[in-house]
C-alpha cells in the first residue's frame, strides 16, 4: 500500500470518527429531550392524580362528617323523646 493511500484512509477514518461522534451526541441529546419530556408529562400527571385523590378524600371525609353530625342530632333527639315519654 502506498503512503498516499494510507494517509487518505487515515484522513477518511478520522472524518468518519468525527461524524460518528457528532451523530452520537445528537442521538444522546434527542434521548435526553425525550426523557425530559416524558418526566415532565409524568410529573404533571402525578400532580393531577394527587389533586383528584385529594378532592375525593375531602369529599369522602366531608360526607363522613355530615353523617356523624346527622347521627349525633338523631341520637340527641331520640334521648329528648325518651325523656318526655
Amino acid at each position: 500500500m502506498s503512503l498516499r493511500k494510507r494517509k487518505l484512509e487515515e484522513l477518511d477514518c478520522r472524518r468518519k470518527k468525527v461524524e460518528q461522534a457528532k451523530l452520537r451526541e445528537e442521538y444522546i441529546e434527542g434521548y435526553r429531550r425525550s426523557v425530559r419530556h416524558h418526566m415532565k408529562g409524568s410529573k404533571s400527571l402525578m400532580k393531577m392524580e394527587m389533586s383528584v385523590t385529594l378532592k375525593n378524600f375531602v369529599r369522602y371525609n366531608v360526607k363522613r362528617a355530615c353523617m356523624v353530625v346527622v347521627l349525633t342530632i338523631q341520637i340527641h333527639n331520640f334521648r329528648d323523646i325518651e325523656k318526655l315519654g
